[in-house]
């Protein structure tokens, strides 16, 4: 039978928002949109990590391929992450400017408000709590950081994961499948390491997951399957993107990222094998106080709220034990981007 259109609560599951979740909305796209064009027109904003995702663009309306004047060779060698190529259509052929990529990213951003929306009133069967939850995910520190890092770097196309997969979880547990396969390709083409959470919500879903509409036993079956279909092909997207796909873009280097783990290894078979021969080692890099500080970081904003929810917050747990074991200058914290796949995890 098709999935009802009322929560368990009684709550109609549609698709209107708010007064106040739109009012939000539009704050935090003036607020940001402004803060970056800023920040461009005073000459920040830097070329690596930000304005090279629009010479993306501009090289390729211009004939002269995916790639910037920083790749090393074709920029698949880096990610695959093309994305920002949906920009193109969406008025940079008109108004080719990096401003425009800006307030795209705001606006994107902005726009997982309402799946967060949708979400919570159909779980909790409170318009009011669901007010409440968009609106903190709006002034969620973390999901700044994506718009505009700590390092001025204010433009990366890893932001436009966190609404897609936020719509794809609605669309889910609406049970519209294909259109919820649909988002999660977009997801994937944001960035690859997307493909790590998505594969960990497949297997939550395989494992008894379900959505609050599901209504019958033959749904629960569907839904199994779908989940570990999910998992199963996210997997090997993984290991292709890892192994085959940017290795050859990089004409046979390993993936760069990988010089991020050094106490581990400087290859991605290298960093497998070390964790599993030497359990000591791995431990003693993920249980650090600086680990501490990092989970303190992404869940105090939200006031320790998906720890209510142990499933759900496993899903983001393998992402963000490989992000403790980053090697950087200074801790790794929420200020940067790495964390964008989780962010849409830790508001579901």
């Amino acid at each position: 039978s098709r999935p009802t259109t009322e929560t368990p609560t009684g709550v109609r599951d549609n698709y209107r928002v708010p007064l106040p979740v739109g009012i939000a909305v539009g704050v935090y796209v003036v607020v940001f949109a402004a803060l970056n064009w800023q920040l461009y027109n005073g000459l920040w904003v830097p070329h690596g990590d930000s304005a090279m995702y629009e010479e993306h663009l501009w090289n390729l309306l211009h004939g002269k391929g995916f790639r910037s004047y920083l790749d090393q060779g074709l920029f698949l060698g880096e990610h695959i992450q093309v994305v920002h190529l949906l920009l193109i259509p969406l008025g940079y052929f008109a108004w080719p400017d990096h401003r425009l990529l800006e307030l795209h990213e705001s606006l994107a951003l902005a726009s997982a408000a309402l799946p967060a929306f949708w979400i919570a009133r159909r779980h909790t069967g409170s318009r009011r709590a669901a007010v409440l939850v968009a609106c903190a995910y709006l002034l969620y520190i973390p999901m700044h950081f994506l718009d505009i890092a700590i390092d001025l770097k204010t433009f990366r196309p890893t932001s436009f994961g966190v609404p897609l997969l936020l719509f794809a979880i609605d669309q889910w547990e609406r049970g519209r499948l294909w259109t919820t396969v649909l988002l999660l390709v977009l997801t994937l083409s944001a960035k690859e390491e997307y493909a790590i959470v998505i594969a960990c919500f497949g297997l939550w879903v395989a494992l008894g997951g379900r959505s609050p509409l599901e209504s019958s036993a033959d749904s629960a079956r569907k839904r199994r399957a779908f989940g570990a279909a999910l998992a199963a092909v996210c997997v090997v997207y993984l290991l292709l993107a890892v192994l085959v796909l940017i290795p050859w873009f990089r004409s046979g280097a390993e993936v760069h990222y990988s010089r991020y783990f050094p106490e581990l290894g400087n290859s991605p078979g290298e960093i497998v094998l070390n964790a599993l021969k030497q359990p000591g080692l791995l431990l003693g890099l993920l249980f650090q106080g600086r680990s501490l500080y990092y989970a303190l970081a992404l869940l105090l904003p939200l006031g320790f709220l998906p720890l209510r929810s142990p499933g759900r917050l496993a899903v983001a747990a393998p992402l963000f034990a490989m992000l403790c074991l980053l090697e950087f200058d200074g801790p790794v914290v929420p200020l940067h981007h790495f964390h964008a796949p989780i962010v849409p995890i830790l508001v579901w």
